[in-house]
């Protein structure tokens, strides 16, 4: 009696094995991006928290140069900009780079304060304003 695989079986395996691929793979990629969409959120929180500490001792919120922060975020899926700072607030902005531009529907991640009020936003790959719901769903809110 003749032991193994046939051909045939081997194949239907291969076509099994290719079609759960092809199921999991987007889904797996759409999970992949938002978990590294913290990596911005998680520098604009420390960018947020050097600002608090920084207009302790001064009349204004700091300029990127002068908090020395950091051109990208700690893992680098995201470019970080200070913008705005005055006396009232600033706008922090990570916008993505590399294989995180394929999360073009959360292309830019914002942190605003203005008049000790914090908003976050976020912004398309187009620069469109995103509306409320995916706006939340960016922030994981």
């Amino acid at each position: 009696m003749a032991r193994g695989f046939t051909l045939v079986e081997v194949l239907v395996v291969l076509l099994i094995v290719a079609v759960l691929s092809l199921l999991a793979v987007p889904a797996f990629h759409h999970h992949w991006l938002r978990a590294r969409r913290a990596d911005g959120q998680l520098a604009l929180l420390q960018l947020q928290q050097h600002q608090a500490r920084w207009r302790t001792d001064h009349p204004r919120y700091a300029t990127a140069a002068e908090l020395g922060a950091p051109a990208v975020s700690p893992h680098g899926h995201y470019r970080l900009t200070v913008d705005e700072p005055d006396a009232a607030g600033y706008l922090l902005q990570a916008e993505a780079q590399g294989a995180q531009r394929a999360d073009s529907g959360c292309a830019v991640l914002l942190l605003r304060l203005e008049q000790a009020h914090t908003a976050t936003r976020s912004r398309t790959a187009a620069g469109a304003e995103n509306p409320e719901p995916a706006n939340r769903r960016c922030w994981s809110q």
